[in-house]
């Protein structure tokens, strides 16, 4: 087959995890021999011009990011992106002499370029729906919720990372239910495995993992380590991600400074998979605050890793976890709940062996790569046939 990939975010720039699971779906279809493009921004807005690479055997075009400012709307942002994406589509076609048969599009933020790619073309696509605009943003985002509206219409097939996002999809939208599938994110665990777990004895750490802003709950998170250390002052919170806007990254480091938190976080920016993995397994537990998820990578991360998880019982992160059996579970936004649940992992180790040799059994049955890889390339297929 050969496939053109439209995706935002792809490594190494990365904000949440659509850009890592793009690349292993990516890595995984150039493996069976099929012919792989795709089209992304450069991560470093000062370059100015458009570069073609070959990676892990897989072609990637980088146009240049769009300027933005500060006072820039979710939704102008979102419009200037596809406006600017479509210099890359007219590139590829110009440049690239390849019989595409079919789109792959991941996440609506390149909706209207990736539709535009279809019609050019006129090839089908598949839509990989991460996720959902969120109720409070239906109000001043009407162009995106027509885009929405619009893939889930025209798409040969949506692929949702979860139930509950399906779910909600349906709710919103009127679609075929035959054209819809359910297909988890998935690890590889041999990437894990090659590693000991092995942790400090001189301190309790907490490892947060994924893109550090207000909906991903992380105030939640050090309200809660405010409350933990009172009884426990040698835990440490490790923050692997970047922070969702400048505004944002402000607010929090008043906020450590306001509760005498600045010898108990520690920031690591971005760090490669491989990386991230090192960090699973230096450390105690993994927390996931989050106030929204339609599925939560972080948390099966966790239990690939055989790292006891603690995660908020919303949308698609809560089904993950089975509270008291492969992790624990507490009240969305509930600080004193999280922290009740930090203390009880940190004073029974016990407790942490059961639910990570738990939790790594769940992912061997549900969470394989290769089993999840399988089900997409079948969807693939299946349109490529039409």
């Amino acid at each position: 087959m050969n496939i053109l990939v439209i995706s935002a975010e792809y490594p190494p720039f990365s904000v949440g995890g659509i850009a890592l699971h793009t690349h292993e779906v990516n890595k995984s279809l150039a493996k069976e021999g099929n012919v792989i493009w795709t089209l992304t921004f450069h991560g470093d807005r000062n370059v100015d011009s458009i570069n073609t690479t070959v990676e892990d055997g897989i072609n990637v075009i980088r146009i240049p990011r769009p300027s933005s400012t500060i006072t820039e709307s979710y939704e102008d942002k979102f419009l200037n992106q596809n406006e600017q994406m479509k210099i890359g589509i007219h590139y590829l076609m110009d440049h690239i002499f390849c019989n595409f048969n079919m789109v792959v599009l991941h996440g609506y933020f390149l909706g209207i370029c990736g539709m535009y790619a279809c019609e050019k073309m006129s090839i089908p696509f598949v839509y990989h729906a991460h996720t959902l605009l969120s109720d409070a943003q239906l109000h001043d985002n009407v162009k995106i919720l027509e885009t929405e509206r619009e893939l889930y219409s025209k798409a040969t097939y949506v692929i949702a990372v979860s139930e509950f996002l399906k779910t909600e999809i349906l709710k919103r939208y009127s679609i075929d239910t035959r054209r819809i599938k359910v297909i988890t994110k998935g690890v590889e665990l041999k990437k894990y495995d090659k590693y000991v777990n092995k942790t400090n004895d001189t301190y309790f750490k907490i490892l947060y993992t994924g893109r550090i802003s207000r909906e991903k709950g992380f105030e939640t998170l050090l309200n809660a380590i405010s409350l933990s250390i009172k009884k426990h002052k040698n835990i440490l919170v490790f923050a692997v991600g970047l922070f969702s806007d400048e505004v944002y990254r402000k607010e929090i480091i008043v906020m450590i400074r306001d509760k005498g938190l600045q010898k108990n976080i520690v920031f690591l920016g971005f760090k490669e998979d491989d990386k991230v993995i090192r960090e699973y397994k230096s450390s105690n537990i993994s927390v996931v605050p989050s106030f929204a998820e339609t599925f939560g990578k972080v948390a099966i991360e966790s239990m690939a890793a055989r790292v006891p998880v603690i995660v908020s019982n919303v949308g698609g992160l809560g089904p993950i976890v089975k509270d008291g059996a492969t992790g624990l579970k507490f009240k969305c936004g509930d600080e004193e709940d999280l922290s009740n649940k930090i203390n009880l992992l940190y004073e029974y180790p016990c407790l942490c062996k059961k639910l990570a040799d738990n939790a790594y059994m769940e992912v061997v049955k549900k969470y394989q790569w290769k089993d999840i890889f399988k089900l997409t390339l079948d969807i693939y297929q299946k349109v490529c046939e039409v």
